[in-house]
Parts: structure tokens; sequence; C-alpha cells
């Protein structure tokens, strides 16, 4: 009998894993991408992730269903710093480089590679953001989460992230000069 009920809490465990997985998969993954800024390590961190969410899945059927996905940004979060330390800065500012396939000739080969090169630009921009204010994008733009999700898995008042992420668009938007950026001695003297 006793082989039967550990079936069952087996079955039962893959079940809740798998629920879990594909409700939050991305919203991590974009988190995780917002803390290291490189698609392979945000990768391989949202796989260490999950593998401590299934290490500790008995313990997550006792969590209220609307506390897990805060439980599960909390494993992420240590997840991120465990990388951090072991890693060091270096890494964070590891320049991501899109796939440039110009070599089949379908297509107009001149636009697809100012596309890159406009990807490109994006990618290392993003990067030089800090932390927090790529953390807030990566989750408002990749994820589609709101700013009220975003301060809830944060701890961070909605009002703040909101205010990041303008703060953010204004930084990438002069990095990318898509905007002059004035200052206060410039405009006195226009």
């Amino acid at each position: 009998m006793s082989v039967h009920r550990s079936r069952e809490e087996r079955d039962l465990d893959v079940s809740l894993f798998n629920d879990l997985y594909c409700q939050h998969h991305q919203v991590l993954y974009a988190y995780l991408l917002g803390r290291c800024s490189n698609r392979d390590v945000a990768a391989d961190l949202l796989q260490e992730t999950c593998l401590r969410l299934w290490r500790h899945i008995q313990e997550l059927r006792i969590i209220p269903e609307e506390r897990r996905r805060y439980w599960l940004f909390a494993v992420a979060r240590n997840v991120a710093n465990d990388y951090h330390r072991r890693r060091g800065v270096r890494e964070r500012h590891e320049a991501a480089q899109p796939d440039r396939d110009l070599a089949d000739g379908a297509g107009d080969s001149t636009s697809r590679l100012e596309q890159a090169e406009s990807a490109t630009a994006v990618d290392v921009a993003m990067q030089r953001l800090p932390e927090d204010l790529r953390t807030v994008m990566t989750l408002r733009f990749l994820a589609e989460m709101t700013s009220e999700e975003i301060g809830q898995a944060l701890g961070r008042p909605a009002g703040t992230v909101r205010y990041q992420i303008a703060k953010a668009r204004r930084r990438l938007a002069q990095e990318l000069h898509l905007v002059q950026g004035i200052t206060s001695e410039e405009s006195a003297t226009a």
C-alpha cells in the first residue's frame, strides 16, 4: 500500500512541477536575463532554479497557490546571487551577439545586417544599464509583467518600478542616440 501512495505522491509532484514550470518559466527567464544580461547564462540559471524547485516540490504543496510565484522569485534571486558570487562582475558585461546567418543569401542582406547591428546595439545598451533597471526592463518587456506584478515579485512599490522603467527607457534612448540628451547647462545657453 505504501508503494501505491508513493507513486501517487510522485504523480502529484510531477503534475505540480509541470504546472509551475508552464506558468512561470518565461517570467523567471526574463528576470534572470535582467540579472545577468546573457541569454545562455539566464537559461542555465533558470535550469538551476527549476532543479531547486524540484528538490523542494513537496514543500510547495503546502504553500498557498498565490504565494508560489513569490517563492519561485526568491529562489531565482538566490540562484542569481550565487552566480554573481561565483563568477564575479566581469561576466555581467559580456556582449550578447545575435546570430548573423547572412551566408544563405535569402532576402536583403543589407537590411538583415542593419537589423542585426541594431539588435546588438540594443543588447549592449541594455548591458550597460544598472542591474536594477535592466531587471525591471526585462520583466516588463520580455515577461510582459505589469509594474504591480514586478513590484510584488521584487518587493518594490509599483510607483518605484514605473519610475525605474521610465529612467531605463531614457537611458537607452540616449545611449542609442534616439533622443538628444540636453543637459540643463546646454538648455540655458540655447
